[in-house]
């Protein structure tokens, strides 16, 4: 959620938020907002809402680096990436 990965980030945990494109520059403008413009975001393409699991499943498996190195890398070389 936009509101929590800043949260969390502000609390020293890790977080990378994951939205679909439609999503993604009000995710950007909310991280911004509230200090947070490095935030990593894992972004898939909308609609996801009627996809059966075996639909989600690639979707997920293309944003897993992305959320693997927003949760293991500093933020200025994890954030190069999204």
């Amino acid at each position: 959620c936009s509101h929590v990965t800043p949260v969390l980030e502000e609390l020293g945990i890790p977080a990378v938020m994951v939205v679909t494109d439609t999503f993604s520059k009000f995710a950007r403008r909310m991280s911004s907002t509230q200090g947070f413009p490095y935030v990593v975001i894992a972004e898939t393409p909308n609609p996801i809402r009627q996809l059966e699991p075996e639909a989600l499943r690639p979707r997920a498996e293309a944003m897993i680096q992305t959320v693997i190195d927003g949760l293991t890398l500093p933020p200025a070389n994890a954030s190069a990436g999204s």
